[in-house]
């Protein structure tokens, strides 16, 4: 289980594909950021400096989430009223999911029934 947000930014992001590309791992929560690309520092003439975008990462079917977001498996968000009330409805989504042993392995269609461990 990974737990992401719209703040998941950068190498968090990098994070939820790699564990996306992991047959059995789950992603939930909201979708990222959409924020992945290493910047290089370019030094300007007049000596300011900019950073410009160097590298583009990729998921294991080559797709690029930059400026999209890597998107959940399972979509659970906090309001704000959740977090005045000091409950995490994604934890205990996730928790939830984990203690019944259900998973849906990547691939299969959102409509497919969810399969417990080990009846594969």
């Amino acid at each position: 289980m990974l737990l992401v947000n719209s703040r998941s930014i950068s190498a968090a992001e990098n994070v939820a594909l790699a564990v996306r590309a992991v047959p059995r791992a789950i992603v939930v929560g909201e979708t990222t950021a959409g924020v992945m690309a290493d910047a290089a520092p370019l030094p300007l003439p007049n000596g300011w400096e900019v950073g410009v975008p160097v590298n583009v990462f990729r998921d294991a079917n080559g797709v690029s989430w930059e400026g999209v977001g890597v998107p959940p498996d399972l979509w659970v968000t906090n309001d704000r009223s959740d977090v005045e009330a000091g409950r995490d409805r994604v934890l205990e989504k996730a928790l939830a999911f984990l203690r019944a042993g259900a998973v849906r392995p990547r691939g299969r269609s959102a409509q497919e029934p969810t399969v417990r461990r080990g009846t594969e």
